[in-house]
């Protein structure tokens, strides 16, 4: 994957939306400079266009990643491991970047698309949903589950009804959005917002299923 200096950094987040923190990060405009290329937006700033480039290129790699194993394959420690490596890291990294970008887009447009502020209130109770669930399974659950403590049952299955109700929250945000699908003049921000809220609900729906066999009844290390 190379990413060209010259090319505008409105289109590089919209075809690849996970570029979009990258540039935060770096505290870039890409919301209102349509036509400004990354060389541009970064000689503005005195940053070195080439490393964030180079960041930008592993932000879509890291997206794009390797086929992930069967998690049916895996044992039920590594499923652990890998579900705290890869989907919980991704939340950690994502909700507060998209807490920030979801009320930016509803201030912005909420005139136009009075519905984005239904968006922003579904998704800021989603974020306190997850970062809840995510900080008692990091803390609790799972070191419950590596140390083989008995008599989980009511703590699992607790855990497995958020679960449900992290999907409810999922499908009223879908709805909220109208399926992901923005209006033709929605701006490059309003673009990257639906289009990593869609990836996120892709990347959380595959993470609670994979946690559902490790805190179904009788599943244990």
């Amino acid at each position: 994957m190379r990413l060209s200096m010259d090319r505008p950094v409105a289109e590089l987040v919209v075809e690849h939306p996970e570029c979009a923190v990258v540039l935060e990060r770096y505290q870039l405009e890409y919301a209102s400079a349509e036509a400004r290329t990354l060389l541009e937006t970064c000689g503005e700033r005195g940053l070195d266009p080439a490393r964030v480039l180079i960041d930008c290129e592993r932000a879509i790699r890291e997206r794009k990643g390797r086929p992930p194993a069967d998690p049916r394959t895996l044992p039920p420690r590594q499923r652990i491991l890998r579900v705290i490596a890869g989907h919980h890291q991704y939340l950690h990294r994502t909700l507060p970047f998209l807490q920030r970008l979801v009320a930016n887009v509803a201030r912005t447009h909420r005139e136009r698309q009075p519905s984005l502020l239904e968006v922003a209130r579904i998704f800021d109770a989603l974020a306190r949903s997850l970062s809840a669930h995510l900080a008692e399974e990091e803390r609790v659950v799972f070191p419950a589950l590596l140390s083989g403590a008995p008599r989980l049952d009511s703590l699992l299955a607790r855990m497995a009804d958020e679960h449900v109700s992290l999907q409810r929250s999922l499908v009223e945000l879908r709805a909220a959005c109208d399926g992901y699908v923005c209006p033709p003049w929605a701006s490059s921000s309003y673009r990257v917002l639906f289009a990593e809220l869609a990836h996120l609900e892709a990347d959380t729906v595959q993470h609670l299923q994979i946690e559902d066999e490790l805190l179904r009844p009788g599943a244990r290390l």
